[in-house]
């Protein structure tokens, strides 16, 4: 297989946070959007627009009818009521006339959203600030019957129902439900934070009626807080994240209020995003789409040209925007059903090559590009795709001018290249998506991706490090096949010859030398390669290497080497290799000036407006970036032992004691040792020096291991494991040696078969500095690992949330030309109170599948662990899914959402989920309008922009919660896609930025929630399972044969850190 873990640099001691993982700062090719069921056509402009007006008028009556009604309730409104133990359960007749009067008011305002709508999204559905919420409650008693699956559970069917300002998640006080418990159980998860901070005015109060009462209210301090002050301290209160403005349905690109109200807290900013203003005020409501069909349908990157020349010499007069393939879009439907013809393009050799095009309408021929301006009212999941992917296409004709497309990137070959060694060097092109946020953006960023340097095939092999004087071995043969394939190489014969030279695509390169390696010519003779060119007059000069293989394996082409050269210019779907991506990383990191500098010199050079197509289309482009509001979260105050806090600064701290370390059984503490291969580069004294540093900063942070330990030196690790194993030892530290004994041989003989905790750092770490850094690093994960808790967020930060389960679930894919490799599964599920300890579950599925198969059987096994740990089933369950696209959002809730609840009912038990996805690939990126005292000029942690930029009609918003260690920030993007808890957008920003500060393995923020990131680690983890021979087997039976071994995955479930 060959595969890597991800995390093998980590795992060895480094930081996890100066990998590329965190600041990915070259972007390589974008995975393109999933696509969903075209919109309806919008409503006619005219009706529209009278519909406004009348919204209008009654929105402003509500709004000041509300006004007053919130006056009065200021006056009549309780300061304090302390809320009684056990409230009694109302039926729906008695409940207080709040929800008659918010009928009378809903009554009276815009309907904003159709009613089909609101009924297909009862969960999303956030118009109600004031619906009355239901609570589950749990019987007494939880046990496990025999012969049962799952725990079961019995409760009251009734169910009680209370207003929504009763929500008393930020009440110290309130009640879970009714269970027994033990004392440890009324604690409360601590990981969201609610800063005591004065209420900050709302842009559009709700009107409220006078006679509601609103228990446990806070006393409301009327304060305007100035822009970039610091706002004084408060818990937030629960509200509907639903404005009830009007909103306008008219045919323009003016923005219009957002739905979901934004979040108040924090220090409020500006900053600039790399996102230029599109005006569709005079696109034509209507495109009309058709298939264009190329014979013969290669070579490709002449259609674009063969395209041109058939629409300027049959349809001319007329545009056409292409997507280089098999559609294209015009501004009116053609009289003729069918157009088709021949035209001729010269090739690089200039050489004439016959095209045959012809066009035809598709089934749905008609465009809706109105839509475009009238999706403010849809679901991020229902964006108008066929207008979208029309826009893409109108928007990507002048770069293609240009510019060589790869994806949503259009690259162009610098002056200076930079050398990527291995025969790679650096193009920088220009990354555009359409965004749809308040109005269409254009969202623009610098991309960077390695090419094929365009060598003779003899230079290559010295960039190889193959001598060309000498026959190649199998190594360097493997090396050179490597490099070329799915590569094309112009073929330049002898001047003897009297052709033209000739692209062809590279099959392989052949065993045989040029000496040796024969065919048949066409008067049946059988000649080798080295003497049909003598023949024709040519003596090789490299009669020793072998030939590239190209054409069809029934009559293959046998071309020298040393007459190939590989053509400029192309894009390769390889993975690139590690020394590839460690100078990418170096080179794009760069300040957010220096990237702004950048974005806008291929801006310059790639003119959109001057585009002929866009003029036509009735498209304009700003030339300036848009700037946006933000808000700077406080940092969570951090806790360790004694109730010792730490207070981050730039999203970092430094450690103290440990909040809770492993207990051990045995009297001297925990049995440890150190293992290691034969190595003439590593000294035992080094080894000495390293356990004694490791030993006393353990000490220092509450670790107990025991002061004696074996170093060892074996020459088969994965069998002195065994025996480690029968001595009762608690953990092994191995070294991983340069060459040899692999990483995945460790993890899999320890964790599938032994059942024994191991750390591993590699040889030559241990040979280039053992330091209070390293040590540290590596503690982190020991400490985790043998059940302790590193830290914890401190009261004082946290909003309580009653018995919370957060789940992380991430899959992982295999590069596009090893397809033949499943795509693995990570979940990772909090079993404690205080977000620090979590198990995890690793599953096998169909490569490129992202959607989560087996998410019963999982959940079914996260809530068990729950259950054991706490005596009780979880009442919240917040799931970070990581990895997901815009397009792919409703499978998460169809399959993966769909399964937890079903694994709920299961269990008879009704907790509520909230479903946020994390988004990673984007371009979005931000950009100071001040200096921040950042070493890149980055926005600081915690920074965080809910508006503009995002969906009108979704709870969503970007946030940095990181501090980056070299290059721009990338921000981090949060969709909630189902919120049973209704939380406001003020809790779902503080919760998640206090998950980033819970990453065990580093103390410092990462720059997403620590459920996400395991879940990561857990998937990473499962690749190393299946490092090794190929798998020949089903998934089911190949992942049964990799089981963890049960009762270590149950005594030590951190063991994946």
């Amino acid at each position: 297989m060959g595969r890597k873990n991800k995390n093998k640099k980590s795992e060895a001691g480094g930081q996890p946070e100066k990998q590329s993982k965190e600041n990915p700062q070259h972007q390589l090719e974008s995975q393109q959007p999933g696509t969903s069921q075209p919109k309806q056509s919008a409503p006619p402009q005219e009706s529209g627009q009278k519909k406004n007006k009348q919204r209008h008028r009654e929105g402003k009556s509500s709004q000041q009818q509300g006004a007053q009604q919130k006056e009065s309730l200021k006056q009549e409104e309780p300061q304090h009521q302390p809320r009684p133990q056990q409230p009694p359960t109302r039926p729906q007749e008695q409940r207080p006339q709040q929800q008659q009067t918010q009928q009378q008011e809903q009554q009276s305002r815009p309907q904003q959203q159709q009613p089909q709508r609101q009924q297909a999204r009862p969960q999303q559905q956030r118009s109600q600030p004031q619906q009355a919420r239901q609570q589950h409650q749990q019987g007494p008693q939880q046990t496990w019957p025999q012969g049962q699956q799952g725990p079961q559970q019995t409760w009251p069917q009734q169910q009680q129902s209370r207003p929504q300002q009763e929500r008393s998640q930020y009440q110290k006080g309130q009640q879970g439900p009714q269970q027994h418990k033990t004392p440890q159980q009324h604690e409360r998860s601590q990981y969201q934070q609610g800063p005591q901070q004065q209420k900050t005015p709302q842009k559009q109060p709700q009107p409220q009626p006078q006679h509601q009462q609103r228990p446990q209210q806070r006393p409301q301090q009327q304060q305007t807080q100035p822009q970039y002050q610091q706002s004084p301290q408060q818990t937030p209160t629960r509200q509907s994240s639903v404005s009830h403005s009007s909103s306008s349905t008219s045919l323009s690109s003016a923005p219009s209020q957002n739905s979901i109200s934004p979040g108040t807290l924090g220090i409020k900013g500006e900053a600039e995003a790399n996102y230029l203003t599109m005006d569709l005020s005079k696109m034509p409501n209507k495109a009309y789409h058709y298939d264009v069909t190329i014979t013969p349908d290669r070579p490709k990157k002449f259609f674009r040209n063969a395209f041109t020349q058939f629409m300027n010499t049959y349809l001319p007069g007329h545009f056409a925007g292409f997507d280089g393939v098999k559609s294209c879009y015009l501004l009116e439907m053609l009289p003729k059903p069918v157009y088709e013809g021949d035209v001729s393009i010269a090739d690089s050799a200039s050489r004439q090559i016959q095209f045959k095009v012809s066009i035809k309408p598709t089934d749905n021929i008609e465009v809706d590009l109105g839509s475009l301006r009238t999706y403010r009212n849809d679901r991020i999941y229902d964006k108008p795709m066929r207008a979208l992917q029309c826009l893409e296409v109108i928007l990507a004709n002048a770069c293609q001018q240009k510019g060589l497309r790869v994806g949503r990137s259009f690259f162009t070959r610098p002056k200076q290249t930079l050398d990527l060694e291995g025969g790679y060097e650096l193009y920088t092109g220009l990354y555009q998506a359409a965004i749809l946020g308040d109005v269409p953006y254009l969202n623009v960023d610098i991309s960077n991706k390695s090419f094929p340097m365009a060598l003779n095939l003899i230079e290559l092999l010295n960039v190889l490090r193959i001598d060309p004087g000498r026959s190649l071995e199998p190594r360097g043969l493997q090396s050179l096949s490597a490099h070329l394939r799915a590569l094309k190489v112009i073929y330049s014969p002898p001047p003897s010859f009297g052709a033209a030279p000739r692209s062809y695509k590279v099959n392989e390169v052949s065993r045989e030398s040029a000496s040796s390696l024969s065919f048949k010519i066409d008067t049946g003779e059988k000649l080798t390669v080295q003497s049909y060119f003598a023949s024709r007059g040519y003596k090789l000069k490299y009669p020793h290497l072998g030939c590239v293989v190209a054409g069809s394996s029934v009559k293959p082409n046998y071309l020298p080497i040393e007459l190939c050269s590989i053509e400029p210019g192309q894009a390769i779907k390889k993975k690139d290799g590690k020394a590839q991506v460690q100078k990418m990383i170096k080179f794009a990191a760069t300040s957010t000036d220096e990237r702004k500098r950048k974005i806008m010199e291929k801006l310059q050079y790639f003119l959109h407006n001057n585009d002929i197509l866009l003029q036509k289309f009735g498209i304009r482009i700003d030339n300036q970036f848009i700037k946006v509001p933000t808000r700077l979260l406080r940092a969570p105050s951090i806790e360790y032992r004694l109730g010792k806090l730490v207070d981050p600064r730039n999203g970092s701290w430094r450690n103290l004691e440990y909040l809770q370390t492993g207990v051990t059984l045995k009297k001297t503490g925990h049995k440890w040792a150190v293992i290691h291969n034969p190595s003439r580069f590593l000294r035992h004294g080094t080894l000495l020096d390293f356990s004694n540093m490791l030993f006393n900063e353990a000490k220092r942070m509450g670790i107990n291991l025991d002061s004696e330990r074996e170093i060892q030196e074996t020459r088969d690790i994965v069998k002195t494991l065994e025996e480690y194993k029968r001595k009762d030892y608690d953990l092994v530290i191995v070294v991983i040696p340069n060459f040899g004994t692999s990483y995945a041989d460790i993890k899999q003989k320890a964790e599938l078969v032994c059942g024994l905790l191991t750390q591993c750092i590699k040889e030559q770490t241990l040979n280039r500095r053992v330091d209070n850094q390293l040590i540290g690093n590596l503690l982190l994960k020991i400490n985790s690992k043998l059940n302790g808790s590193n830290h914890k967020i401190s009261a004082k930060s946290h909003i309580v949330l009653d018995h919370a389960m957060f789940m992380g679930a991430d899959v992982t894919h295999p590069s596009p030309d090893q397809r033949n490799i499943p795509s693995v599964v990570g979940v990772a599920a909090s079993h404690d109170l205080n977000g620090a300890s979590y198990n995890m579950q690793y599953r096998l599925q169909e490569s490129a599948k992202e959607e989560i198969d087996d998410m019963q059987s999982i959940s079914r096994h996260h809530l068990r662990v729950y259950f054991q740990k706490n005596n009780c089933y979880p009442n919240n369950i917040i799931y970070y899914r990581d990895g997901v696209s815009d397009g792919q959002f409703k499978k998460v809730n169809n399959f993966e959402v769909s399964a937890i609840r079903a694994v709920c009912k299961e269990l008879r038990i009704s907790p509520k989920i909230t479903c946020i996805i994390v988004v990673k690939r984007h371009h979005t990126r931000f950009f100071p309008t001040k200096p921040t005292g950042d070493k890149w000029n980055n926005v600081l942690p915690g920074t965080v922009v809910d508006q503009k930029i995002v969906h009108p009609n979704e709870t969503q918003f970007f946030m940095v919660s990181h501090q980056s260690i070299q290059g721009t920030a990338k921000p981090t993007r949060y969709n909630v896609l189902v919120d049973d808890a209704k939380f406001t957008m003020d809790e779902l920003q503080m919760m998640t930025n206090n998950l980033c500060y819970m990453f065990p393995r580093c103390n410092r923020a990462v720059s997403y929630p620590a459920p996400a990131y395991l879940a990561h680690l857990v998937a990473a983890r499962g690749r190393v399972y299946i490092d090794g021979p190929p798998l020949r087997r089903a998934l089911r039976d190949e992942y049964n044969k990799r089981l963890i071994n049960e009762s270590f995955m149950q005594n030590t479930p951190m063991f994946f850190v």
